[in-house]
């Protein structure tokens, strides 16, 4: 059965797409001479670059309720999770809370909108006169289990009105991979640097136990590899957390936990010497 489901755009949505963890990429223009002469417009008035605006414009003017098909655009290509349709819009004298919107359809056949129906910002509804703002209409589809095959772009006035668009551009979200703290040969070195450590730690305290070391001496070895297990931890689980590679957190992870164990290893044995008196 063919599921649909309606979301009222808000510009949370895409609030961190514009940050640094994110690159915009555009995959297709909507030129609006280009749709006219390809007979893929059905309505407005196709206005050229002139004094009131650099870019070319599409005039839809409507005296009643008025739904129209802006753009098709077949095989979008899509590979990330977010994208979005953006543009800009200016309007006049619309009744009620008009509204852009995006179909976004799926393999399936399944279908999901996105409408400009937030209060204010790119996303808000075309209601009453404006001038140029931006017009966006996002989309995540994290949980889809593949790319849209087709997008379907309309424009609702319930009561008329005259709307301007500028061309549209189609564009998706990619995130960054943070940079990797370090090399997988410096992560190498770590783990062997760390390893070899320990082994002399634990060295140390073994040779200490057998020479019958005093508490206080023997407790110094220990917090060292209690701390140096600790830290490694705290590091491993941070680089996990923000998408260190494999050469990072590997290492950090693994020495944490062999330090950690060690360490609680030797107050074990150093508290029954001290209970066998």
């Amino acid at each position: 059965m063919r599921r649909t489901r309606t979301m009222a755009a808000v510009a949370l949505v895409l609030a961190s797409a514009a940050g640094a963890a994110d690159v915009l990429q555009v995959l297709r223009r909507v030129q609006w001479r280009k749709f006219k002469q390809a007979n893929q417009l059905p309505a407005g008035e196709v206005i050229p670059p002139g004094p009131e605006a650099e870019f070319e414009q599409l005039r839809i003017a409507a005296e009643g309720p008025t739904d129209v098909t802006l753009a098709t655009i077949e095989s979008p290509a899509i590979t990330a999770d977010r994208y979005a349709v953006i543009g800009s819009v200016r309007y006049g004298s619309v009744g009620g809370q008009g509204y852009a919107e995006m179909w976004s359809h799926f393999p399936d056949g399944s279908k999901f909108s996105t409408r400009t129906l937030a209060p204010s910002g790119p996303t808000g509804v075309i209601s009453g006169s404006s001038g140029w703002r931006e017009l966006r209409l996002p989309f995540d589809r994290s949980e889809a289990d593949a790319s849209p095959v087709k997008l379907v772009i309309n424009l609702h006035l319930p009561e008329g009105g005259t709307v301007h668009l500028s061309p549209l551009r189609l564009v998706q979200y990619t995130p960054i991979p943070p940079r990797a703290w370090w090399s997988s040969a410096a992560g190498g070195w770590i783990g062997g640097v760390g390893g070899t450590l320990l082994g002399v730690l634990c060295a140390a305290g073994a040779l200490l136990t057998v020479r019958g070391a005093p508490r206080g001496t023997l407790m110094g070895p220990l917090t060292a590899m209690l701390l140096a297990g600790t830290g490694g931890l705290a590091a491993g689980l941070v680089a996990a957390i923000t998408g260190q590679p494999y050469a990072v957190t590997f290492p950090l992870l693994l020495l944490g936990a062999l330090y950690e164990i060690m360490a609680v290893g030797g107050f074990v044995l150093l508290r029954a010497r001290l209970r066998a008196g």
